[in-house]
């Protein structure tokens, strides 16, 4: 993705990092490590994402030693377990994990099990992809449980502009269209 996209945000699942913790810790000191990740992912302060980067490599500081091998790895994937700090406050509950993605990688192979295990052309691959993707945005922008995206579309959508078009200088106006 960043080969390609040089400027996107990469999120790691925080739930599978928290699993990983029990598996490679005590279990006083996943606990203690989770209690801190979930003090970040449930705050509804404007916590930055250097305050949560200096939360836990005080942790990695305190336990490197004991666990070494789990440290190493996760201070050097530090950065991609926190992107969701970078976001606003209100819309981080719902990027920490990826369970979304996953919801749409499994789509994606349900449609392709009913195309008999591969798409037929690359038209056919289109029109499923476009198929689908609409049908996810119809259901995140009207759906009562993801109310996030019509309150914070407005901010994702300058953030993805500064990010990607910033050299354009492409931004939106207040409505969201383009100027």
């Amino acid at each position: 993705l960043t080969a390609l996209f040089p400027k996107s945000h990469v999120q790691l699942c925080l739930i599978h990092l928290m699993r990983n913790a029990h598996r490679n810790m005590s279990k006083e000191d996943a606990k203690e490590f989770n209690d801190r990740l979930h003090a970040l992912t449930s705050a509804q302060s404007s916590f930055d994402d250097d305050y949560a980067k200096k939360r836990i490599e005080d942790f990695i500081t305190n336990k490197k030693t004991s666990y070494k091998p789990f440290m190493e790895k996760l201070s050097s994937d530090l950065g991609a377990y926190l992107t969701f700090m970078k976001f606003p406050v209100g819309i981080r509950k719902y990027i920490y994990s990826t369970n979304q993605i996953e919801c749409i990688n499994k789509q994606i192979e349900k449609i392709q099990v009913r195309q008999e295990g591969y798409f037929q052309s690359q038209e056919n691959l289109e029109l499923n992809m476009f198929i689908l993707s609409n049908r996810l945005l119809l259901s995140w922008t009207t759906n009562r449980r993801n109310p996030f995206y019509a309150h914070y579309s407005y901010d994702l959508r300058q953030m993805f502009n500064l990010a990607f078009f910033q050299d354009n200088t492409e931004l939106t106006n207040e409505k969201g269209k383009l100027n």
